[in-house]
């Protein structure tokens, strides 16, 4: 599953994948998203894609600049008056497709990597290893 897809799935069924329909929510996601891949020595082609997005919305509309582009999505929608969760899909769709986007068709599928952010060399087939056995003070009883 790509970037791109996901997202689409969050624009659909928002509730389905989010605590609540909030752009607060759909960052908080899409933050744990972007640390698990990182973790995970997961690289994507879309990686700098909110860095990207950022930009865009600073070039493209007449703003100053806030810290994040959850800041700016939310004072474009207070300008207009409309709901930030939909504001984020509307500028993220006119991103994606923009001329300077270069992300358009970009197809991504996420590969394991041979070497886990750590060093240690991941085996996708068998299960995690147990955790070592509770002892002393931290023994539950």
């Amino acid at each position: 599953m790509t970037l791109f897809q996901l997202l689409d799935y969050l624009k659909i069924r928002p509730n389905m994948y989010l605590k609540a329909k909030s752009l607060a929510e759909l960052e908080a996601f899409m933050g744990g998203y972007t640390l698990a891949l990182y973790l995970n020595g997961i690289e994507t082609k879309t990686d700098n894609v909110f860095q990207d997005f950022y930009d865009y919305i600073y070039s493209t509309y007449e703003i100053e600049k806030f810290h994040t582009w959850y800041e700016a999505v939310n004072l474009l929608a207070k300008l207009d008056d409309s709901d930030p969760f939909d504001k984020f899909f509307e500028i993220f769709d006119q991103f994606k497709t923009s001329t300077n986007s270069k992300f358009i068709n970009v197809e991504e599928e996420l590969q394991p990597p041979s070497m886990h952010a750590s060093g240690i060399k991941q085996n996708f087939g068998s299960p995690s290893p147990s955790p070592p056995p509770i002892t002393g003070r931290n023994r539950q009883i």
